[in-house]
């Protein structure tokens, strides 16, 4: 996440299955807005782990 709280990059961890859902989540996940992180007043770029859930009910 960059220091004005875009994403910068994405990387897919796990998925199950695999081979469906990981092109979708990693789309969505690069159109996401974070509150930028800090450091001693600074706006820093920083890593962050979330988990996406498709609910096909």
């Amino acid at each position: 996440i960059s220091p004005t709280g875009q994403v910068e990059k994405v990387k897919v961890l796990e998925a199950e299955p695999a081979g469906i859902f990981e092109e979708t989540a990693a789309a969505g996940v690069q159109g996401w807005k974070f509150e930028p992180a800090s450091y001693k007043g600074e706006a820093v770029r920083v890593w962050a782990k979330q988990r996406v859930r498709f609910d096909l009910s």
